[in-house]
């Protein structure tokens, strides 16, 4: 039996067998399953920063974009010199420093549907992973790494700051499936406050799983044991009240041209998990359509996709969106 990995390290690019055992999720399950009990089962209809909070935060902006501009300042010095790994520890905490701002913003769009802000950044407590430097795609022993890594990745990059978004995606989506499997929790009377469970995981950035997730872009079906079912959706019907009501229930990798996000449909509950914004409650057709537009009214002509998730181990026969 393989000891689970708990941090990562370039050796782990060497075996896949090892490097899957930081994906088993088992913590972030056992979490979930003190569910009941959590503060974060947020009251019904009401908003997550209260309105002192956000009033603070606007406040206070100035003197953060301050220090921000200073923590940019140092990080592009280092840079100057190749001391990589603090440079990196200085641009994300400028990025952090932004976060409430966003947050704040994102509340005061979406209200009450706001039900969880979201960070698509690094945590400040993964330094293992994005202080690491490049490696090189032939560096790698493992056939296996090496023949899913999409063939753009000519070098591994670790300093992907604010450019997480699949990785967040399939990690949101294997612990939300894998979580209900494991915590016999598919009575859910309510999958809103089950989603807020899983999405307060990532509420201060981007967990270590989803970042290595971003930087092995091709493998993230082999690293989390999901199925992806992709439905294509042609540009003429992208905006089709219609066809939305015709995607099954399920959980949902959904990808635009340039950015992806969690689809959550289960019954009359429908939730969006973009990992820009956050948990954002879809309460009518339009909601999502507008979703839709934000991320490609810069991409006319071009289809996006609906993939189900699945877990391998729990397959089954889904019908289609068309």
């Amino acid at each position: 039996m393989q000891a689970v990995s708990t941090t990562f390290s370039p050796q782990l690019l060497n075996n896949v067998q090892q490097l899957k055992t930081l994906f088993t999720g088992e913590e972030e399950i056992r979490a979930l399953e003190q569910l009941p009990t959590q503060s974060y089962v947020f009251p019904e209809g009401h908003l997550y920063m209260g309105r002192w909070q956000v009033a603070w935060i606007m406040v206070t902006a100035p003197f953060r974009l301050v220090l921000y501009v200073f923590l940019k300042t140092i990080a592009n010095f280092l840079e100057i010199f190749s001391i990589v790994g603090f440079s990196r520890k200085m641009h994300l905490r400028a990025h952090h420093l932004s976060y409430t701002f966003d947050s704040a913003c994102n509340q005061t769009h979406y209200g009450k549907r706001l039900l969880i802000p979201l960070f698509n950044d690094y945590r400040k407590d993964i330094s293992d992973v994005y202080t690491l430097k490049g490696i090189p795609r032939e560096h790698i022993l493992d056939p296996v790494i090496r023949a899913q890594l999409h063939e753009d990745n000519k070098t591994i990059e670790f300093d992907k700051f604010g450019k997480l978004c699949s990785g967040s995606v399939y990690w949101f989506n294997y612990l939300f499936m894998k979580g209900i499997e494991e915590s016999e929790l598919k009575g859910l009377d309510s999958y809103v406050d089950y989603a807020r469970a899983v999405a307060k995981l990532f509420e201060k950035g981007q967990p270590r799983q989803a970042a290595i997730l971003q930087s092995l872009y091709g493998l993230q079906t082999v690293l989390v044991d999901l199925e992806e079912m992709v439905y294509e959706i042609p540009p003429s019907e992208i905006k089709s009240k219609e066809l939305l009501r015709k995607v099954p229930d399920g959980l949902y990798h959904l990808k635009f041209p340039k950015h992806s996000v969690s689809y959550i449909k289960f019954g009359k509950e429908e939730m969006v998990m973009d990992p820009l914004v956050g948990l954002i409650r879809i309460e009518e057709p339009e909601h999502l359509l507008d979703i839709i537009h934000k991320y490609t009214k810069d991409f006319q002509g071009k289809p996006i996709f609906f993939a189900l998730h699945l877990l391998k181990e729990n397959k089954s026969s889904a019908s289609s969106v068309a």
